[in-house]
């Protein structure tokens, strides 16, 4: 609950937590709070210091950029915000009955994040097209190379640009078949 005579009446808020865990991320990898906020078209870095610490909520129309700046997941600042905003509200009431998969969701959406160092909208359309790909394969390990492999498809690319397109030819199979049982004797 809210109250009016209190210096930090958000401190314990969801909002405040992410930005305060966010910000010491960000400060242990040597970005200062001044630099940070500069980022983010802010005069003063006690604005931001105030949104971690609860004296003010975070403010809607600047969630996006908070979020792409600090590395937390853009749906969970803003759920997190409006809560600030509109504490009494049922927010679980706009989600599924089975929160199960959205929790599900948001979780892999967030692991995807994690490794990508991004936010999904920041990804390319090479990286999405490629991630829909493996989505839709049955057998996502027999078709996608691993880091160890990659060296032979991109020495196998450089003589045969076409093989993404045509494949090799029985030719070119049989010959990679004889060259390498003969490294194996």
């Amino acid at each position: 609950m809210i109250r009016e005579d209190d210096d930090h009446p958000y401190a314990s808020s969801q909002a405040a937590a992410l930005l305060r865990g966010a910000i010491l991320r960000i400060q242990a990898d040597g970005v200062s709070l001044r630099t940070l906020a500069k980022g983010l078209n802010y005069k003063q870095s006690t604005v931001l210091s105030h949104m971690a610490n609860g004296r003010v909520p975070v403010p809607l129309d600047r969630v996006q950029d908070i979020a792409k700046a600090l590395g937390i997941p853009e749906g969970s600042l803003m759920l997190a915000a409006l809560k600030q905003r509109f504490p009494g509200f049922n927010w679980a009431a706009l989600l599924p009955a089975d929160r199960s998969a959205v929790d599900n969701a948001l979780h892999f959406l967030t692991r995807i994040e994690r490794a990508a160092g991004k936010q999904a909208a920041d990804l390319n359309a090479e990286q999405v097209r490629i991630m829909m790909e493996v989505a839709t394969t049955s057998e996502p390990a027999r078709r996608w190379l691993t880091a160890p492999e990659l060296a032979v498809m991109e020495m196998i690319r450089q003589f045969r640009p076409d093989v993404g397109y045509n494949g090799l030819g029985d030719s070119d199979l049989d010959l990679i078949a004889h060259v390498l049982s003969n490294d194996a004797c």
